[in-house]
């Protein structure tokens, strides 16, 4: 087993529950909630992962209280989604020119985002605990492992642009500077954006050659031992990353174009 694969995140989680009571980074415990209550809401959830995690070494209460506060994460992130949709259907066209406008040095500034603020999120605005945030923070070490794990996990070509071009250094994250430069970056972050405001928080592919094996599906079938994949868990934690990077980016454009030129501000982004 190599380290940051799909099975050392399982045995983080049971060595981190089991015999610290609850993960290094946060020491928490929590009791199950009502998983079908959140579940039902979730029509992007990834029912062959799940049957693939029933069968993993994790004692049933651990495995139920992942699935529940990974639903609840879901649900708050995508009750969000609506505040993102009106800045899109309201701003877009002039947000666009605006950020291809935008030089280097203030783009880079926007993709600075360190560890603490993206866990931040998970625990303050969406409230995750317990076991959950034990996965996170290992899914965590995974995203910003990305070159030794090669995980590919994007479903459409606008996320898996962005995870190839997405770096941690010295706990910070930030886009490569191919990215920040380039026209085909300052076109993704667009395509990113409209992510944002669904309809789906995970978007799916919408075609398909039969044929095909994609990068993910690859990944995913050499995992050792056929344990359960966190690809969904990752492409969470990438998504809620950009959400970052794309908050930043609106308040400068909200503070530097339509405010300071007397239009009606828009409704705040999602909370941070």
């Amino acid at each position: 087993m190599r380290k940051y694969e799909d099975c050392w995140v399982v045995d983080r989680t049971m060595f981190e529950y089991v015999n610290q009571g609850g993960c290094s980074c946060c020491g928490v415990t929590h009791a199950i909630m009502d998983l079908a209550s959140f579940a039902e809401k979730c029509s992007d959830w990834e029912t062959d992962d799940e049957k693939k995690e029933k069968f993993s070494p994790w004692p049933s209460f651990i495995h139920e209280e992942i699935l529940t506060e990974r639903a609840r994460l879901r649900v708050a992130m995508k009750d969000d989604m609506k505040s993102y949709k009106h800045f899109i259907d309201t701003h877009l066209p002039g947000f666009a020119e605006w950020w291809k406008r935008l030089d280097e040095t203030g783009k880079a500034r926007v993709f600075q985002m360190t560890d603490e603020e993206v866990m931040d999120f998970f625990r303050i605005h969406a409230r995750v605990k317990g076991s959950y945030d034990i996965v996170l923070c290992a899914i965590m070490k995974q995203v910003k492992h990305f070159a030794e794990t090669g995980y590919r996990d994007g479903r459409i070509s606008a996320e898996m642009y962005f995870e190839q071009f997405l770096q941690n250094r010295r706990g910070v994250f930030l886009m490569d500077s191919k990215y920040i430069n380039s026209p085909e970056g300052a076109a993704n972050f667009i395509q990113m954006l409209q992510v944002l405001g669904g309809p789906k928080l995970l978007p799916v592919r919408q075609t398909r050659d039969p044929n095909e094996k994609t990068e993910a599906e690859a990944e995913q079938a050499k995992s050792e031992a056929n344990v359960q994949s966190f690809r969904s868990d990752r492409r969470l934690v990438r998504l809620v990353i950009f959400r970052k990077f794309a908050d930043i980016a609106i308040r400068k454009y909200m503070r530097e174009v339509v405010n300071a030129a007397g239009d009606t501000p828009v409704e705040p982004v999602a909370a941070e």
